[in-house]
Order: C-alpha cells, then sequence, then structure tokens
C-alpha cells in the first residue's frame, strides 16, 4: 500500500448523506490497468480537524468507511453517525476501476451523477458529472492518495471552472483497521 490521496472520502461524505441507488452503463472506455501497489482496503474515518472545506453540516458527525479493493473494483460501505449520535443506512457504493462510467440516482433531491474512475500512476482519479433537475452541470475531479506509510488516505477535489459552486476541497481519513 502506497501513495494515494482520496476522492474515496469526499464521495463517502457526500454520497453517503446523500442517495442510495446506482446503476452501471456498458464499458465505454478502454480497460486500464489497477495500480498494484495501491491498495486502499481497510477501514477510514475521516478526520474533519484535517480537512478543508467541509459542508458545515458534516461537521460534529463520524463517517466510517469499509473499502475493499480488488484489481478490478472498488467497494466503499459508508456508515454516518450524526452530531446528534444518529446514525443512517449504510451506503454502499461500487466503481470500476476500468474507466467503465457508474451512473448514481439521487431522487430525493433531483441529482443525477456519472462516475468515472481511473489511476494516474499512483493517484486514483474519480471524475464526476453531476446533473440536477433543471439540466445544470457540474462538474469536479477528485485526486485520491494513500500516503507512504499507509495510514492516510487523502481526496483532494477541485471543480471545473464555471461550475455552479465552484471550489476546492480536501478530505482526510486515517486508517482504522
Amino acid at each position: 500500500m502506497r501513495a494515494v490521496t482520496t476522492s474515496l472520502v469526499c464521495i463517502v461524505v457526500f454520497a453517503a448523506c446523500a442517495g442510495r441507488s446506482a446503476s452501471t452503463s456498458a464499458p465505454t472506455v478502454a480497460a486500464l490497468p489497477s495500480h498494484p501497489a495501491v491498495d486502499f482496503s481497510g477501514t477510514w474515518e475521516t478526520d474533519f480537524a484535517r480537512s478543508t472545506n467541509v459542508p458545515a453540516s458534516a461537521v460534529g458527525s463520524r463517517v466510517v468507511d469499509v473499502v475493499r479493493q480488488t484489481r478490478d473494483s472498488l467497494i466503499i460501505e459508508s456508515r454516518v453517525t450524526d452530531a446528534q449520535g444518529r446514525t443512517e443506512e449504510p451506503a454502499r457504493r461500487a466503481y470500476a476501476l476500468d474507466g467503465t462510467p457508474t451512473t448514481w440516482r439521487y431522487p430525493e433531491r433531483g441529482i443525477e451523477m456519472v462516475d468515472v474512475v481511473r489511476w494516474e500512476g499512483a493517484v486514483l482519479v474519480i471524475h464526476h458529472t453531476q446533473r440536477d433537475r433543471t439540466g445544470r452541470e457540474s462538474i469536479f475531479v477528485d485526486r485520491v492518495t494513500l500516503s507512504s506509510d499507509g495510514r492516510t488516505m487523502t481526496s483532494e477535489r477541485v471543480s471545473a471552472p464555471g461550475t455552479p459552486q465552484e471550489r476546492r476541497r480536501s478530505v482526510v481519513a486515517g486508517r482504522v483497521r
């Protein structure tokens, strides 16, 4: 397990608090090899004190993600406990690591998001395209890294210029197991 900062955590913090349905469309991108030295598998807890620009509603919550990574996929099960101690139903997301788009639908929020995951060396890159019920599109990219000691996962999120709610965000998680 070597260097990779985490979009995973961003996805967990935001997707775990949103909807829960997903479907995967047919592959449209040539298969990309996984990075053999990087494995995000484990249990991770978001460290809000070390994270920046996270939603105010997330601060005070506890977000724990269990990540299982294989050569071809990444599965994240997230459990969010809010500041009042209420635990939400676990959210489960599965991503193909070969560039196959995954579509997530959040009907209660009127949002559809298409994610494409690929490796850039030892960095896991997740490209998100989000559409709201009016058809407005937001694009942002998470670059997920793992520290050299394998104990810290960091996700750096950057919105595309001109994207509504344009911003930068960094979410840091520590390995629990």
